[in-house]
């Protein structure tokens, strides 16, 4: 037996199928924001003191060799490097803070027309002018995703592979310019200091297993195969605690001078016995022109001792 639909539901089904924007087309519509706005929200002030000053000790204790760039607040601040100039020469970029380019793309939250931040809470959640007020209302976050948020509590393959995307690198070019490869990631140590914000618990084995499988699938499509096997860590002891209950302010260890000059109170420096503060705008980093100034002032500095 053959069922007519009437003409004015095919209609309507048909604009609901064309009008139905994509998760790509939707997440689109909405703007980053900056990482002050999400961090002001009543309700995260565990976040704010884990971005602004438990992560960087944490990683500095778990690896060293961080030193003051450890942290992903400090992303930004390692562009600062001369090897990123380097870098970006490698892969064919003019200006490493070029907007669209793959260093700001990892090491930077672009809001208001300027890499004004390093890697925050957008970099993961999304674009939250969308979603930025609703989301604080307790249970919105189903609602929330709708507006731009980034479905990942739970969700672990998601948020691992967001990790490696920019930790494991799969441009031969950029490798071989001497940029850290990320072939010894291993991602059940690495993802301990972010775990730490956490509000939901994982089992450390599935983090290991999904992780490094992520890591292992990024590794394959780098151009001639991925390099030999590294052991590492996690495959020879026993694995690490992931995500323990967010810490009270007052166990928060204080801030570390490798905070970048960014914050409320502004950059503070020691000049012989003195401490300077000089006041910043807040999460402000250099203008977009003073660094290109900077960089072309030291080229010709350079071009000069050479000749």
């Amino acid at each position: 037996m053959r069922t007519v639909v009437p003409a004015a539901v095919a209609l309507g089904l048909a604009a609901a199928l064309v009008c139905r924007p994509s998760p790509a087309v939707a997440q689109s519509r909405y703007q980053y924001v900056g990482p002050n706005e999400c961090l002001n929200c009543h309700d995260h002030q565990d976040e704010r003191q884990w971005y602004e000053r438990q992560e960087i000790p944490e990683i500095q204790k778990r690896f060293p060799a961080k030193r003051d760039n450890a942290g992903h607040i400090n992303s930004l601040k390692q562009l600062e490097a001369a090897k990123s100039n380097d870098f970006a020469k490698a892969i064919g970029l003019r200006d490493k803070y070029d907007l669209n380019g793959a260093c700001v793309k990892c090491h930077a939250t672009v809001f208001r027309g300027d890499a004004n931040a390093g890697v925050s809470c957008e970099s993961c959640h999304g674009p939250a002018s969308g979603y930025l007020k609703p989301h604080q209302t307790k249970g919105a976050y189903a609602s929330s995703l709708a507006l731009g948020l980034v479905d990942i509590v739970g969700k672990v393959q998601t948020w691992a592979t967001q990790c490696a995307t920019c930790h494991v690198m799969t441009d031969a070019k950029l490798i071989a310019a001497g940029h850290p490869s990320g072939d010894d990631f291993d991602f059940g140590q690495k993802v301990v200091p972010v775990s730490l914000h956490f509000k939901k618990k994982y089992d450390p084995a599935q983090i290991n297993a999904i992780g490094n499988a992520v890591v292992r699938q990024a590794l394959a499509r780098r151009p001639g195969g991925p390099p030999p096997a590294v052991t590492t860590a996690a495959s020879t002891s026993t694995p690490t605690t992931i995500s323990p209950p967010p810490p009270t302010s007052s166990s928060i260890p204080a801030a570390t001078s490798s905070v970048p000059p960014a914050f409320r109170r502004g950059r503070v420096e020691r000049r012989g016995r003195r401490i300077v503060r000089t006041p910043v705008p807040r999460y402000r980093s250099r203008s977009l022109r003073w660094r290109r100034s900077r960089d072309q002032s030291r080229s010709c500095r350079d071009a000069s001792s050479k000749s």
